[in-house]
C-alpha cells in the first residue's frame, strides 16, 4: 500500500509531467498555412503542396450548433484528419460571439445593437444585434465550446493552434464598432480585460496539444484614449503567463502595411513587430480580387502577383511565424514564382525556419528609422511582469552606469538556502527576448531541487537585449557584454548572497542565449564553472549572419564582419583552447534533429574536436526551436550536469538547515513578483 505522502509525490510529479508535456507540444511549425472557407473540403492541390505548411479551417458557431445543442464537428474533423495525414498542420476557427453567436446563448445575454458599417460582410446596413463581450453567460457558453473542440480536436491531436475570439463582432477579428451606443451597458476596460483573461485561460487549461491564437486590434477613441492599450494589456498577460504557447494575429495585411524597415509609425503594428517570434499575420483581402484592389489598399491599377511579392518583402521584415493565405489566392498563383517568393519569405525571424539565409539575401535599406530607435534594436531595459503567481521568482533592477539607465533582471531563489552563497545559474534568452519572458523554465529547477537532482541553486534572467549577442556595439554605445560581466553579476551576487566565486557560477542559455552563453564561458574562462546550451545560435566565420539577424549586423556590429567574428564563441574557443582545456571547463550542447540551429551546433563540436576541448553533445529527435520541448527532452539532465559540476568544484552537497532572507540595496526599487 502506498502511504498518503507517496502518493501525493507520485500526484506531483504526474501533475509535473502534463505541465511539461503541454509546454513542449504547443510549438506551432513555421509557414504559410492556407484559409479554407466553411463547408469546404480542403483541396488536394493544397495537401500536396511543398510551399503549404498548413490550412485554416473555419466554422461559424451557429452553424455547427444542433437543436438538441450538440456540436457537428464531423467535416472538421474529417478535414483536421485529411490534413494531418498529408504532413501539414492545422489551425482551427470557429467563429464564437458577436453575429456568431448561437440564438439560444443570444437570448440569455445581455445585448446590444448597431448598424454594421462593414461593406464586406453580408450584413452591410442592417441593424444587428450582438451580446456584450463580457456577459458572463456568454462568457460561460464560450468556456463549454472551447472545451468541447479541445474533447474533439486536441485529445487525438489533431489541431496545432486553435482561435480564440474575445472582443470580436462580425468575424473572428478583434473589431468594436465606433457607432455603438453603450449606455447602460457601461463600458469598462477592466470588464472587457478579465473577459479576455477568463477566456484565455479557460484553454490553457482544456487544450494540452494546441497552441493559442488571438487576433488584436483598436478600440474606439470614444472608449479609449490610447486605442491599443487594451489589447497590449491583453497580450502581456496571455504571452507571459502562457510562453511559448500564445501566437498574436493581425488580419488586416495589404501593401500598405507600413514596413518596418522604413518607418517608425508602424500604428496597430507596433504591437505585431514586438510580438516577434510569436507573430502572425492574415491577408487582409484576397490579392485575385483586382476588382476592388483591397489586397494593395484600394490603390487602382493593381496586379494580383505584384500584391504578392510586396506583401512577402513585408513578411519577411515582420518576421511573421505563419501567414494565413486565402485559397483562392493559392488556387489562382500557387505555382508562379510570385507566391513561391512568399512562402519562403514566413518565419524569417526565426532562425529555425530560415537557416540557410546568407547576407547576400537580405535588403539593405540606406536608412532604418525603425530599427534605429532604442526599443526596436536593443528593447525595454526594465520589463517588470504583468502579474504575479511564483513568489520565489522576484524582478530587480540597477542603475548600470555603461548602459546608462536602469536594467532589469529577474531573480529566483530557492525555498531553503544556507547562510553560505547559492550556486547561481546565469540563464540567457533568445533573441527578442528579456529578462521576464523564460522565467516559466524555473518550475523544472524547482522540481529538480525537490527530487533532490541538484543542490538549491538561484537562477538569474539577464536582460541581454533584443537583438545584441551578449556583445558589446562596436560604436560604444551599447556595451551589453561589459554590462553583465562588470555590473549585473556582481551586482546581483553582492544583493543576494548568490555566487561570488567562478565555482558557483553556471551558464545556461538558448538560441541567442546560446550564443552568448558559450561565448563567455569561453572568454571568461576564470569566471565561470560550466556552461550548457540548447538551440544555440552559434553563428561564425563559417556561417556568419544571415536575413534573420541582419539588424544585429548592423547595428550591434556596424555591419562589420570582422568585429562580429571576435565576438563569435567560435573566436573564443580559439583563443583560449590551452586555458579552457586546463581547467577542465565542461561544456554541453544540446540541439533538436527539427532545430534551424543544428548545422551550427555540428560545426562547433567539429571545431571543439580540432581544439581538443572536450565536450558533451547530443541530439534531441523531433525537437524544434522552442526552450520548452528541450527542457521536457532533456529530463532534468541539464541540472545533473550542473550539479556534477559543482562536485568537481569541491563543493559537497548539504542540505539547507536555515532559511534566510535575500539581501537587497536600496536602489532595488522595481521588486515584483514574476509568474
Amino acid at each position: 500500500m502506498f502511504s498518503n505522502f507517496a502518493l501525493a509525490i507520485l500526484a506531483s510529479l504526474l501533475l509535473f509531467s502534463c505541465v511539461l508535456k503541454t509546454q513542449a507540444e504547443a510549438a506551432v511549425p513555421a509557414g504559410l498555412y492556407i484559409l479554407i472557407p466553411p463547408k469546404t473540403p480542403v483541396p488536394e492541390a493544397v495537401l500536396n503542396s511543398k510551399r503549404v505548411t498548413g490550412v485554416v479551417l473555419r466554422a461559424n458557431w451557429q452553424s455547427i450548433s444542433g437543436k438538441d445543442n450538440a456540436l457537428a464537428f464531423g467535416h472538421l474533423v474529417s478535414q483536421a484528419k485529411r490534413a494531418r495525414d498529408a504532413g501539414k498542420a492545422v489551425s482551427l476557427v470557429i467563429n464564437n460571439g458577436g453575429v456568431n453567436t448561437p440564438a439560444r446563448v443570444l437570448e440569455n445575454t445581455q445585448k446590444i445593437s448597431f448598424m454594421n458599417k462593414n461593406r464586406f460582410h453580408k450584413s452591410e446596413g442592417e441593424h444587428i444585434t450582438i451580446p456584450l463581450f463580457w456577459d458572463t453567460s456568454l462568457i460561460d457558453a464560450k468556456k463549454t465550446l472551447l472545451s468541447e473542440i479541445a474533447s474533439a480536436f486536441d485529445e487525438t491531436g489533431l489541431i496545432d493552434i486553435v482561435s480564440l475570439q474575445c472582443a470580436n463582432s462580425t468575424t473572428d477579428d478583434w473589431n468594436i464598432p465606433d457607432n455603438i451606443s453603450w449606455g447602460r451597458a457601461a463600458f469598462s476596460e477592466d470588464k472587457l480585460f478579465f473577459a479576455c483573461k477568463t477566456l484565455i485561460d479557460h484553454a490553457a487549461g482544456v487544450f494540452r496539444h494546441a497552441a493559442l491564437k488571438m487576433a488584436f486590434g483598436p478600440l474606439p477613441p470614444s472608449l479609449m484614449q490610447n486605442r491599443y492599450a487594451l489589447a497590449e494589456r491583453v497580450y502581456r498577460y496571455a504571452s507571459q503567463t502562457y510562453p511559448e504557447r500564445f501566437y498574436m494575429q493581425r488580419h488586416n495585411l495589404s501593401t500598405r502595411t507600413p514596413d518596418p524597415i522604413t518607418t517608425q509609425q508602424l500604428y496597430g503594428w507596433r504591437m505585431v513587430f514586438n510580438a516577434r517570434p510569436y507573430a502572425a499575420a492574415q491577408f487582409l483581402w484576397p490579392a485575385k480580387d483586382t476588382r476592388s484592389c483591397r489586397a494593395n489598399g484600394n490603390q487602382r491599377p493593381c496586379d494580383s502577383e505584384n500584391i504578392l511579392r510586396e506583401i512577402a518583402v513585408l513578411t519577411k521584415h515582420y518576421g511573421f511565424h505563419y501567414l494565413e493565405v486565402y485559397l483562392s489566392d493559392f488556387l489562382a498563383f500557387g505555382d508562379t514564382s510570385a507566391f513561391t517568393a512568399l512562402a519562403s519569405a514566413v518565419g524569417s525571424a526565426d532562425i529555425a525556419t530560415n537557416a540557410s539565409m546568407t547576407t547576400a539575401d537580405t535588403p539593405s535599406p540606406a536608412t532604418s528609422t525603425a530599427f534605429a530607435q532604442s526599443d526596436e534594436v536593443w528593447g525595454y531595459w526594465n520589463n517588470p511582469p504583468v502579474q504575479s503567481g511564483n513568489a520565489a521568482i522576484k524582478h530587480y533592477h540597477f542603475t548600470s552606469k555603461v548602459i546608462n539607465q536602469d536594467v532589469g533582471y529577474s531573480l529566483f531563489l530557492p525555498e531553503g538556502r544556507n547562510d553560505t552563497p547559492l550556486p547561481v545559474i546565469y540563464w540567457l534568452h533568445g533573441k527578442n527576448g528579456n529578462e521576464s519572458r523564460g522565467t516559466h523554465v524555473t518550475r523544472f529547477l524547482q522540481s529538480a531541487i525537490e527530487q533532490s537532482i541538484i543542490r538549491p541553486t538561484a537562477m538569474v534572467f539577464v536582460n541581454g537585449g533584443r537583438h545584441s549577442f551578449y556583445s558589446d556595439a562596436k560604436n560604444a554605445d551599447m556595451p551589453v557584454e561589459t554590462m553583465i560581466i562588470d555590473e549585473l553579476i556582481p551586482t546581483v551576487e553582492k544583493r543576494h548572497n548568490i555566487g561570488q566565486s567562478a565555482d558557483k557560477r553556471l551558464l545556461e542559455g538558448f538560441s541567442m542565449g546560446g550564443f552568448g552563453a558559450l561565448k563567455l564561458a569561453a572568454k571568461y574562462t576564470d569566471k565561470f564553472a560550466g556552461v550548457n546550451i540548447y538551440g544555440a545560435a552559434l553563428l561564425s566565420e563559417t556561417h556568419p549572419p544571415g536575413q534573420q539577424d541582419q539588424s544585429s549586423f548592423r547595428h550591434v556590429f556596424d555591419a562589420d564582419l570582422n568585429y562580429f567574428i571576435t565576438n563569435t564563441p567560435a573566436f573564443w574557443l580559439r583563443e583560449n583552447a590551452e586555458r579552457i582545456r586546463a581547467s577542465g571547463m565542461p561544456i554541453r550542447i544540446r540541439v533538436g534533429t527539427q532545430d534551424g540551429t543544428r548545422r551550427y551546433n555540428q560545426a562547433s563540436i567539429q571545431l571543439l574536436d580540432e581544439l581538443n576541448i572536450p565536450y558533451d553533445y547530443a541530439e534531441f529527435e523531433g525537437v524544434r526551436h522552442a526552450p520548452a520541448m528541450y527542457y521536457q527532452s532533456d529530463e532534468l539532465d541539464n541540472f545533473r550536469f550542473f550539479e556534477s559540476v559543482l562536485r568537481r568544484q569541491g563543493s559537497e552537497f548539504k542540505t539547507p538547515q536555515s532559511v534566510i532572507t535575500p539581501e537587497t540595496s536600496s536602489d532595488a526599487v522595481t521588486v515584483t513578483a514574476a509568474h
